[in-house]
């Protein structure tokens, strides 16, 4: 047998032939460690085995006449081969990467880890029987550091080879060069990216307002593949100023050097839209639209036309000019449907019009009054109120109709005023007191609130054959006279009246107090109840409505006799004082004929025959000249 010479990891086999009778024992045995390692009785024997390391192996054959044995010397070879080394990496600039290489080999066996710039680096080596391992640590990698790395195994018969890459990304490199290609566009060539994908484009504009700049506009193109932008939304003269920043993952570049040009006045081709109405109130309606322009240029003219149209009747009623894309339209009618459009125009004429927008403005207090108020007493407690409504004066109703509310109190007094809503033209008052007055007013109402009252009628219920004590009702501040012609007898049942019996047997009470109130006296069959009352308390009134020439006033009366009310006011810009005199009182009023857009005090005091109120002052504005606030 000869001797052999294997590579590292690879099985063989070895063969060993013998003769000899009889009884033939074969075996191979492992010199090294002295054990047997195969048997056979038959020739020939196999030994099939992998090793790591060089060695000795003997083939013995035996048998009762005697034995031979024969060995083999087997050589392990460990060809130079790259077990490992760094993967391909992609990195950031400035970044720490570990560099690795490891190989093994045997007979003179050399390792070496190549750089991509060549440069000598410090290498750490370590060695282990026959491996080797080259590494180096990049702490802020560069550029330069980009590249093609190469590892190299090499002994005196082999060689093997690995490579790997790393990607070094930077941010991209600045755009040099920026072209005007008419007055409204401009190009650029894509730049390197820095072994990164440009994202996108960010373009700073500034526009010339005077001598300075303005603050910048960022516009961002985020397709790396479009190296150019046209000014589609410059409509005017504007002088500007554009810098580029192309960025990547990394990061932004620098900014280009700024260009300089000039746009031209273009033809309006986009029209306002999302025009919305951003505040709806009974009188009027703040609108608001976007229009994609840059406008910051001194030079810049453009403005806005409104126009309003009737919904119901689809006919123009005004059109209004803005400078801005926030309008307020006053001295609209309440409860109405109006329809609004918006274009743009600029010197060389208009743009396409808005997309239409219709809204309807909220109920208002109704300014319609009821007209011929009736009252027809059908019995001594029971009255029929009748009134009409005119369907021309639908149009004032500042809403939809809802119910009429009938308000009625006796004898001013206003302990006894209440309202009752009906949706007919009449209404029937039952149980009402005898020999007694009332007053009665009417007001029409819609889902927002009731207007102003009627004139108030008087009705006067007749006499009842009923003993029932006649009512008197007194002011407290002056003497009570009751006349007695039939009978010469006066009674109180809680004491003596006889020093207020007159000659002609009237009684004459000059001392009031409030003690006598509900006190009853005793003519004969007749029965008299005294009702005593002092000046009245404030009444409360405040603003109830508003319009170009009139303020509503709503009041709140407390309980106690009031015949009328006093209602002065003066402007703001004219001192006359102007003075009212409602009689009998009602729920609320309008001062009429005032001047439009102007400030006024306006005084509120009540008024029996004990004397007055104390003051309540109110301040009331009527609805502006009609000029629309601008924002």
């Amino acid at each position: 047998m000869t001797n052999q010479t294997i590579s590292i990891g690879t099985q063989y086999t070895l063969i060993c032939y013998a003769s000899g009778q009889p009884n033939l024992r074969l075996k191979w045995i492992d010199e090294t460690t002295k054990q047997i390692l195969n048997t056979s009785l038959t020739s020939p024997i196999l030994l099939t085995t992998m090793n790591t390391k060089s060695n000795i192996y003997t083939c013995q054959a035996k048998n009762s006449h005697g034995e031979y044995s024969v060995s083999v010397y087997v050589t392990i070879q460990i060809p130079a081969k790259i077990l490992s080394l760094t993967t391909n990496r992609t990195i950031k600039i400035n970044e720490t990467l570990d560099i690795f290489c490891i190989g093994e080999g045997d007979n003179d066996f050399q390792l070496k880890l190549q750089t991509p710039s060549l440069k000598n680096v410090h290498m750490i080596e370590t060695k282990s029987e026959y491996k080797k391992t080259l590494a180096y640590s990049i702490t802020n990698i560069q550029m330069s550091d980009n590249g093609i790395y190469e590892c190299n195994a090499k002994n005196n018969y082999s060689q093997d080879h690995g490579i790997f890459e790393i990607i070094v990304q930077n941010i991209p490199n600045r755009i040099e060069n920026i072209f005007l290609e008419n007055s409204n566009r401009i190009s650029w060539f894509k730049p390197y990216g820095g072994n990164a994908k440009i994202l996108k484009y960010i373009l700073r504009i500034q526009y010339k307002q005077g001598i300075v700049w303005s603050n910048a506009t960022i516009i961002t193109i985020n397709n790396s593949d479009i190296t150019s932008y046209s000014f589609d939304n410059f409509y005017s003269k504007c002088s500007i100023s554009i810098t580029i920043e192309a960025v990547n993952i990394i990061g932004s570049s620098l900014p280009s050097n700024p260009l300089h040009f000039q746009t031209n006045t273009k033809q309006l081709l986009i029209a306002p839209n999302n025009l919305i109405a951003i505040n709806i109130t009974s009188k009027s309606v703040i609108l608001s639209w976007e229009y994609s322009l840059f406008y910051l240029c001194d030079n810049f003219n453009i403005e806005y036309n409104i126009e309003l149209i009737d919904t119901y009747n689809q006919t123009l009623i005004q059109t209004y000019q803005h400078n801005s894309t926030v309008f307020l339209i006053e001295n609209l009618k309440s409860s109405t449907q109006y329809t609004f459009i918006v274009y743009a125009i600029n010197e060389l004429g208009s743009s396409p019009k808005s997309q239409l927008l219709t809204i309807q403005t909220l109920e208002s207090v109704p300014l319609v009054t009821i007209e011929d108020l009736q009252a027809i007493l059908l019995n001594t407690s029971s009255v029929n109120i009748t009134w009409t409504f005119e369907n021309d004066d639908v149009q004032f109703l500042n809403g939809k109709f809802r119910t009429f509310a009938v308000t009625i109190y006796e004898y001013f007094n206003m302990s006894t005023l209440i309202t009752i809503e009906t949706i007919n033209s009449n209404l029937i008052f039952h149980d009402l007191h005898s020999s007694s007055q009332y007053y009665i007013s009417v007001a029409i109402c819609n889902y927002f609130d009731c207007g102003p009252s009627s004139k108030a009628i008087h009705i006067e219920t007749p006499f009842s054959n009923l003993d029932t004590p006649i009512t008197v009702i007194h002011p407290i501040t002056k003497p009570l006279l009751l006349n007695c012609p039939f009978t010469k007898s006066w009674l109180n049942s809680e004491k003596s009246i006889d020093q207020y019996v007159l000659s002609n047997n009237s009684l004459y009470i000059t001392d009031l107090k409030l003690d006598d109130n509900h006190s009853q006296y005793q003519c004969g069959p007749t029965q008299y109840q005294i009702q005593l009352y002092d000046k009245p308390a404030s009444v409360h009134g405040k603003i109830h409505y508003t319009t170009s020439n009139e303020i509503g006033i709503k009041f709140d009366y407390p309980s106690d006799i009031i015949e009328s009310l006093i209602i002065t006011h003066k402007s703001k810009e004219n001192l006359i004082l102007n003075e009212f005199h409602l009689f009998p009182p009602l729920l609320n009023i309008r001062l009429t004929n005032l001047s439009c857009g102007n400030t006024y005090d306006i005084m509120i005091y009540a008024k029996n025959q004990a004397g007055f109120s104390p003051s309540e002052y109110l301040i009331g504005k009527t609805d502006g000249s009609g000029k629309n606030i601008e924002y």
